[in-house]
């Protein structure tokens, strides 16, 4: 009778035991991504911008921005992103024979939509366009000068899919600032190539 007792006792203990173990599921851990959830991705581009008016300089740089896609795994997906970019530029001009140079400096921090189509599993194409603000400082031979005004621009590229977290974006832009306030007038265009990488974390 003991005996029974010891194994009915040993087997309650056994099962609930395993009762009280860990279950594991294929369900992501809580608070992890899937790819039905709004897909952060941190960007950073090389940019150059070739001046619409020959008068004007060619600005380069760089872009770092923060995405939002609207599905991580859909054909079509929805971007919006928050972008600032740091430029730099140079251009020589003469005045009553004396030649001198001036120095350029562009920030633009602009809010941004692009929509995404998907051609291949690894390749997308996308077109959307920018609007935000742009600050402006020039330092010429006689001094400085800074202005600031409305910025926008619209574009489109190819987002090639090194990894599910990983894609290398090429892509064309073609935009304006319209300076109003400051000390500069005017409007400034060009034509914007960008390289760049997306990470999501």
């Amino acid at each position: 009778m003991k005996k029974i007792l010891s194994i009915v006792t040993l087997m309650g203990a056994l099962s609930g035991a395993a009762a009280a173990a860990p279950y594991y599921s294929a369900v992501p851990a809580g608070g992890a991504l899937t790819p039905n959830d709004v897909q952060p991705v941190y960007t950073v581009e090389g940019i150059y911008s070739i001046a619409n008016d020959s008068g004007d300089p060619d600005m380069w740089g760089v872009r770092a921005g923060l995405s939002l896609y609207s599905n991580g795994s859909d054909s079509v997906r929805h971007q919006f992103s928050l972008n600032l970019a740091a430029q730099w530029g140079e251009e020589d001009y003469s005045y009553e024979g004396y030649n001198y140079s001036t120095d350029f400096f562009m920030m633009p921090l602009t809010v941004g939509y692009d929509l995404n189509l998907e051609l291949t599993d690894d390749v997308l194409f996308y077109l959307g366009g920018k609007i935000g603000y742009a600050w402006c400082d020039v330092e010429d031979a006689w001094g400085s000068a800074d202005g600031s005004g409305f910025t926008w621009s619209v574009g489109a590229g190819f987002k090639f899919m090194c990894s599910d977290n990983v894609h290398v974006k090429v892509g064309y832009e073609f935009g304006r600032t319209h300076f109003s306030d400051g000390d500069l007038e005017g409007i400034y265009g060009a034509h914007t190539i960008s390289v760049g990488v997306g990470c999501t974390f």
